[in-house]
């Protein structure tokens, strides 16, 4: 009897790795691959930084690609830049002034998109967002609903008027451009985490909610990227923020890494998309409910476990930090 319960012990161990990996690939979702030819992809805060790389990126794939913003002229100099790129003649590469925080203005302009493109929005990247690193108490009301007027309410506005076009076609992919502080927090950047905070809740819930229409979400979760945003920020950073993110180690990325790893996802889907080994490991760690790819399955569990003991000494850090320097 003792025998046949050690056999049984170590078939079990035996078994175990193989049935936790079935487990995982058939519990995770399984996309098809995105067509990029001929598809069109809605981007706002297309005219700079991660939007206007990607815009490119998809104008080289055959993609018609529509991107919004503010700023006519940098819209124009994009747009500019893709038309060059295009692959063929008969691609719709198109700009439209309007601001993202108003539904009014983006309810006036996403059709117009759709109705260029035979009604057709087969991805919706949103890109568009401002950044407010003050201290908690030293940042105006009026900046605190800024941020989340545009950060949040973009996004949420741009969901709502693109997704109904998705669910006719009973087809489509919605990224949100979110940040590493919205897995995590930081001094500093509280109203700006909690805007991409925001975004995390929002796209789990409309992933369920709307996976019966084969519509599926993800979130980018770079760190400091190098765009005109990011040059602002440095003239304001408060001295607990410089040496925290000193500390790090971790230099600010180019755009285009950024633009390649959401091509990717379109390629292959996940719903955290990490550039660099900082945002992978944190979003490894704060996953949550969050669905998740094969591959997120395998990595997550084991990651999570020694990840923990690591956020809670990087946060008595920050504290230490913060106590240095915000007297």
């Amino acid at each position: 009897m003792w025998l046949l319960g050690s056999f049984l012990l170590d078939l079990f161990l035996v078994l175990m790795p193989f049935v936790i990996v079935v487990y995982f690939y058939l519990a995770t979702q399984k996309p098809r691959p995105f067509k990029f030819e001929g598809s069109h992809i809605l981007v706002t805060g297309g005219s700079s930084g991660i939007g206007a790389e990607l815009a490119l990126e998809l104008t080289k794939r055959g993609c018609h690609v529509s991107i919004l913003a503010r700023d006519e002229k940098k819209l124009k100099e994009t747009h500019d830049r893709m038309d060059q790129a295009r692959v063929k003649p008969q691609q719709n590469l198109l700009w439209f002034s309007c601001d993202v925080s108003s539904y009014a203005a983006l309810s006036e302009t996403v059709p117009k998109a759709a109705k260029a493109n035979g009604g057709r929005i087969d991805a919706l990247v949103c890109s568009a967002g401002v950044t407010n690193v003050t201290r908690f108490l030293e940042s105006p009301p009026s900046h605190i609903e800024n941020v989340m007027k545009i950060n949040f309410n973009g996004c949420a506005y741009a969901t709502y008027l693109v997704a109904p076009y998705m669910k006719e076609q009973k087809a489509g992919r919605i990224i949100f451009v979110g940040s590493i502080l919205g897995l995590m927090g930081a001094p500093g950047y509280s109203v700006y985490a909690a805007s991409k905070f925001a975004l995390k809740g929002f796209a789990e819930s409309l992933h369920s909610e709307l996976s019966p229409f084969n519509i599926y979400f993800s979130i980018a979760t770079p760190s400091n990227v190098l765009t005109p945003m990011f040059e602002e920020e440095e003239k304001v950073k408060s001295p607990e923020c410089r040496e925290i993110e000193a500390s790090s180690g971790q230099k600010p990325v180019p755009p285009e890494i950024v633009a390649g790893d959401i091509i990717q996802t379109l390629e292959n889907w996940r719903f955290l998309i990490p550039t660099g080994l900082d945002p992978w490991f944190v979003a490894n760690i704060s996953a949550g409910f969050a669905p998740a790819s094969f591959y997120e399955l395998l990595t997550q569990p084991i990651v999570a476990c020694l990840g923990r003991l690591v956020c809670i000494w990087e946060t008595k850090k920050m504290r230490d930090i913060c106590k240095k320097n915000y007297k």
